[in-house]
């Protein structure tokens, strides 16, 4: 029903250009690991401490390459200067690729 309202289409159509139109404040980081709904990355985005860019869960892991890592970083429309990296929720060798691109990207990283 709400699709077809055209009164909740004007709210949201307002709410988003006048987000545009917001200046930008706070750090951008990436988030690397965790569960497909991501809710450590979402509960520090609602604190407005960070605004996350791009997150690579952890069921993308077994095929994700360390380009697709980079890509990951490199085509945030605001490049991110920090690495939000889910320890538990990534394996070993995961995490070490991931701290291997965090390092040579020059981002800080933040264990969640």
């Amino acid at each position: 029903r709400e699709w077809c309202n055209d009164k909740a289409a004007k709210v949201v159509a307002r709410a988003i250009a006048e987000a545009l139109d917001a200046p930008e404040e706070g750090a951008v980081a990436v988030g690397f690991g965790g569960p497909h709904y991501a809710p450590q990355f979402s509960k520090i985005v609602l604190s407005k401490e960070l605004a996350i860019s791009h997150i690579v869960p952890k069921y993308a892991f077994p095929k994700v390459s360390v380009r697709e890592l980079k890509l990951a970083i490199e085509r945030s429309v605001i490049r991110p200067s920090v690495a939000l990296i889910d320890w538990k929720g990534l394996k070993s060798d995961e995490r070490q690729m991931v701290l291997r691109v965090c390092d040579e990207e020059g981002l800080s990283i933040r264990k969640i």
